[in-house]
């Protein structure tokens, strides 16, 4: 794993973060500060007033393509207004939808959301929760597939018990004029610093949503009654049992 998100950007068709270096590919907004390290990158988010968020073009998360997202880090600290604790993962078509995992605190219990609207304080927005304790090192792994579905496919490691997913439709708007990869603190709710020691963002070969097995599943199942149904039309020499029995 660790080697996987230490790679670096080979293609066209990932991002990957230097935490030494975080703008070279990519963009900051905000005026909250932070600092860059060869082993991490350290958001510092200390005013309700303002915000920090890291934003990298990423042409190859258009509509149309399956794009996952893998982050290591750590929130060292955050005070949560409501359920936003502020911090941010973020896969942007740069059109109409945007899948934003968040980090929430919903009745006293931390964990990760898939957002479904933008007012992030919102408990009704995230109808997807998975809980952890990301106050301790950990590495998040989601997908925006190609349909534009939003999953959070594993917690360090760990594929959530249900199936952590959340419908295209439910996506939030987060339009920008190209698609981009996003993170950081970003909540003018909330204080927190948070702590990135790696990510990546990379696309999947087409590879089709679980759903779409159970269909497969079915077609072949009907494909295969058909076909022992014309072969026993084909072949009426064989007599019936009762036929033989009579």
């Amino acid at each position: 794993m660790a080697a996987l998100l230490a790679a670096p950007a080979a293609h066209a068709d990932e991002l990957v973060l230097d935490t030494a270096n975080p703008l070279a590919d990519f963009a900051v907004e905000g005026s909250q500060f932070f600092t860059p390290g060869p082993g991490a990158l350290v958001l510092h988010d200390q005013s309700v007033s303002d915000l920090v968020n890291f934003y990298g073009e990423a042409p190859f998360a258009a509509p149309g393509t399956t794009v996952d997202l893998i982050a290591s880090f750590q929130i060292r600290t955050a005070t949560c207004a409501n359920a936003d604790c502020g911090v941010r993962f973020v896969i942007n078509d740069g059109s109409f939808k945007a899948l934003v995992a968040a980090a929430v605190e919903i009745n006293g219990v931390k964990g990760f959301g898939l957002a479904s609207g933008t007012n992030f304080i919102d408990l009704t927005n995230y109808p997807v929760f998975v809980p952890v304790n990301w106050t301790r090192p950990t590495t998040l792994h989601i997908r925006r597939w190609a349909s534009g579905d939003g999953e959070i496919l594993a917690i360090d490691g760990i594929t959530p018990d249900e199936r952590a997913f959340l419908d295209g439709v439910s996506l939030p708007p987060r339009n920008r004029i190209t698609p981009t990869v996003e993170f950081g603190v970003a909540s003018v709710e909330t204080l927190a610093d948070f702590e990135i020691t790696a990510l990546r963002a990379f696309t999947v070969s087409a590879i089709p949503e679980p759903q779409a097995y159970v269909l497969l599943l079915a077609g072949l199942g009907l494909l295969g009654f058909a076909a022992r149904r014309r072969r026993a039309a084909q072949n009426p020499s064989n007599p019936s049992p009762a036929s033989i029995s009579a």
